[in-house]
């Protein structure tokens, strides 16, 4: 099964990034059909007009994480879509186990969050997230959420509300 993916990055001012962060996601996609949309919640579009790459497609919205990562949807043509946080990277097999999770009928999931830092705090919060969604269900936003697109539009998508759009969908799953 070959699926294609989209690949959501809602971002604002993240412009020192935003191409480390491109990079990154066309090096764990680069055998499979995907594209990349950065969906910028900047009125200048500041983080859009610092990528570099001319295979980025680039889409300006009003701000706010959820009503970006809707935009973005919208604006896709995948059949899975991702959703990543610019500071957050997939696992190198992300292709692969996303297709294996979906192919056993899963209409949505995440990944684990792994935080690789100094501080204890992150290390802390990194684990603690994980664990938290082992035991609900429910994973946070920075988990990298995966979704077949048409289950996404289905169940009406993030809800545009200022936080915990990530839980909420989740829930619905």
């Amino acid at each position: 099964m070959t699926m294609e993916f989209s690949v959501i990055i809602p971002v604002f001012n993240e412009q020192s990034f935003i191409n480390r962060s491109t990079d990154h996601v066309k090096t764990v996609f680069r055998n499979t059909r995907h594209e990349i949309v950065i969906v910028d919640g900047d009125e200048h579009s500041s983080t859009l007009k610092k990528i570099t790459a001319k295979d980025i497609k680039k889409v300006s919205s009003s701000p706010g994480r959820a009503v970006q990562m809707n935009t973005g949807a919208h604006h896709s043509v995948g059949e899975i879509l991702i959703f990543l946080h610019a500071d957050t990277e997939l696992p190198t097999d992300s292709p692969t186990l996303i297709e294996k999770a979906l192919g056993q009928k899963v209409k949505a999931g995440a990944f684990n969050v792994k935080i690789d830092s100094k501080y204890l705090i992150l290390r802390m919060i990194s684990k603690s997230s994980s664990l938290h969604s082992r035991l609900t269900g429910h994973p946070y936003g920075y988990q990298i959420h995966f979704f077949d697109s048409d289950y996404f539009f289905r169940i009406g998508k993030y809800k545009e509300i200022p936080l915990m759009e990530d839980i909420e969908i989740m829930q619905l799953k």
